[in-house]
C-alpha cells in the first residue's frame, strides 16, 4: 500500500466525540414551538450528537434513525443548508406540524414534526417514507396522500411530486 493511508490520533478509553458532546441529554428537548425544535435540531447538527434516542425524535424516528448511519458530513451539509434557510411558512394541524421552505429553495425538504405532549418532536421517519431527492438534490413526495399534506394545500405538485413555482 505504501504506506499511503489516513491517519487519526485517538485516545483509547475516551468517550466518542458525538457522546462527550450530548453531555445533558435535556439540551435535545421537543420545544414549544415547531420552529423552536428546529433551531434544537441545528444544535444537535451542531455539535455532531449521533445519539438516535433524543427525546427530540419521535419514537418511529429513533427506531430509524437507530438504524441508520450519519456522518459528520452528512450533519455538516444539512447544517450548512439550514443556516441559511428562511422558513417561508409553519403549518399546524392537530397534532402535527409542518415547516416549509419556499418552493423556489428546492434542495430545502420540509419538516415534519409531531407534538408529543412535551413539545413538538422531529418525525424523519415519515420524511424519510414521503420525500426523495433526485441527482441535482431537489426535493418531492413519492405520494401526495399523507398525514402532512395540510401543510401544502396552497401549493401545487407535477405528476412526479415536485412543488410547482407559480406565477
Amino acid at each position: 500500500s505504501g504506506r499511503g493511508g489516513a491517519r487519526t490520533k485517538v485516545v483509547i478509553g475516551e468517550q466518542p466525540i458525538d457522546q462527550a458532546a450530548v453531555g445533558d441529554s435535556t439540551a435535545y428537548l421537543p420545544q414549544q414551538s415547531p420552529e423552536e425544535s428546529l433551531t434544537v435540531y441545528m444544535r444537535v447538527l451542531r455539535h455532531k450528537i449521533k445519539d438516535p434516542d433524543l427525546a427530540l425524535y419521535t419514537p418511529g424516528t429513533r427506531k430509524f434513525l437507530s438504524r441508520w448511519v450519519v456522518t459528520d458530513a452528512q450533519q455538516d451539509n444539512e447544517l450548512s443548508r439550514l443556516e441559511g434557510a428562511v422558513i417561508e411558512k409553519v403549518t399546524i394541524g392537530g397534532n402535527r406540524a409542518v415547516i416549509r421552505f419556499p418552493v423556489g429553495q428546492r434542495t430545502l425538504p420540509p419538516y415534519f414534526l409531531e407534538n408529543n405532549g412535551s413539545g413538538w418532536a422531529i418525525d424523519f421517519e415519515t420524511m424519510s417514507d414521503l420525500i426523495r431527492m433526485n441527482h441535482k438534490n431537489m426535493w418531492h413526495f413519492v405520494s401526495g396522500d399523507h398525514p402532512y399534506m395540510f401543510g401544502f394545500a396552497d401549493w401545487s405538485f407535477d405528476s412526479s411530486g415536485y412543488p410547482m413555482l407559480t406565477r
